[in-house]
């Protein structure tokens, strides 16, 4: 039935009996409809974390996750009413074919398509919660399939175009396209703020961007001239580090452009655990060595560097990678045993001796 309204309807009139519409039944194509829209929202959130606010998702404990769940439907809940009342559909039920309407056809006011999205996420997502979700969710499908009414739909009507191959086809590209998206978005924040022919104070930016990051900071970092200087600490920020100083970085530097770098630590008797220096050098190899000409999205060449210093600490090294030498000598006696988390240990019935030289300058 197809009713048709000129007029404003007057206070005695009422709605069209929604119960009177054909069902759209097709529980699995909503769900991954929805699904769509919610791995949308997911990717928007990764661009946001990971390029405005500096925040490396690929690292994201199991608690950051779920927040980031949370924050997904949340993005949901507020553009889902928005596209609706606009458009009628969303991404991912526009590619499955499903709009949504009025019990007249229209398109749904903003407080409706609020309301329904808040249902969805009641009553059809269990509010997240782990085992009740699956719950609703199973109970939800039963009720689509046999043709009842969702809870969700007491003043709204779903619509189903058609259900062409094509649509499926469609709607797999257009998840690769999305995947693509966050391996361009990873790739891109692992790219130093500063490229090309960096000066000393363009490493230092990249040096504290990464450390960041890769959640490597410290109580310090570098000032534009490279220099270590105190950061401002808050109540939620906990420094954890084998040695209370970092190592005195010397860098050369011609007509404004960084040309070397260079750390040396030498320790005699020292009684406490020995760290590699491996996170100084990591970071100033991605700070430096990354930013020079040569390198793309793609390819990174130094992905074999940083495995041997991650998984052999306290072994020495000579690479060369886009117009760089980088060496690493480690001497020392007086310990004994390492960790994964490249640390020695002190012997106390030996003297101890320890040195680490670090390189990097321009063939």
């Amino acid at each position: 039935m197809i009713y048709f309204v000129d007029e404003p309807l007057h206070t005695e009139e009422k709605l069209p009996d929604i119960d009177a519409f054909p069902k759209v039944r097709s529980p699995w194509r909503r769900f991954f409809a929805r699904s769509f829209d919610l791995y949308l929202y997911g990717v928007l959130l990764s661009i946001l974390q990971s390029l405005v606010f500096n925040i490396n998702i690929l690292n994201r404990t199991s608690g950051g996750n779920i927040l980031d769940s949370l924050i997904a439907l949340l993005f949901m809940i507020i553009f889902e009413p928005i596209l609706l009342m606009i458009f009628g559909t969303t991404p991912g039920k526009w590619l499955l074919g499903i709009r949504v309407t009025d019990p007249f056809g229209d398109k749904l006011s903003y407080k409706v398509g609020l309301e329904r999205v808040l249902t969805v996420f009641w009553r059809g997502y269990g509010l997240s919660i782990p085992i009740y979700n699956l719950v609703r969710l199973f109970k939800s499908y039963k009720e689509c399939d046999a043709g009842e009414t969702l809870d969700w739909e007491l003043d709204s009507v779903v619509h189903l175009k058609d259900q062409k191959k094509w649509r499926i086809a469609t709607y797999l590209i257009a998840h690769i396209v999305l995947f693509g998206v966050l391996f361009l978005t990873f790739s891109l924040a692992a790219l130093p703020k500063n490229r090309g022919e960096i000066s000393v104070a363009e490493f230092s930016e990249n040096y504290n961007e990464f450390a960041s990051y890769y959640d490597l900071a410290g109580s310090k970092v570098l000032d534009d001239k490279g220099k270590w200087i105190g950061r401002e600490m808050d109540s939620s920020t906990i420094y954890i580090g084998l040695y209370s100083e970092p190592p005195v970085f010397e860098f050369t530097e011609t007509g404004g452009i960084m040309t070397g770098f260079a750390f040396d630590v030498e320790l005699e008797d020292s009684e406490g655990w020995q760290s590699s220096y491996r996170n100084e050098i990591i970071l100033s190899i991605l700070s430096y060595v990354r930013a020079q000409p040569g390198n793309s999205l793609i390819t990174n060449d130094l992905e074999d560097i940083i495995d041997q210093i991650i998984k052999k600490p306290f072994e020495d090294f000579q690479y060369t990678s886009h117009g760089v030498i980088i060496t690493c000598d480690y001497t020392y006696s007086g310990y004994i045993g390492q960790t994964g988390y490249g640390t020695l240990f002190p012997d106390e019935d030996k003297e101890k001796y320890f040195k680490v030289e670090f390189r990097m300058y321009k063939e």
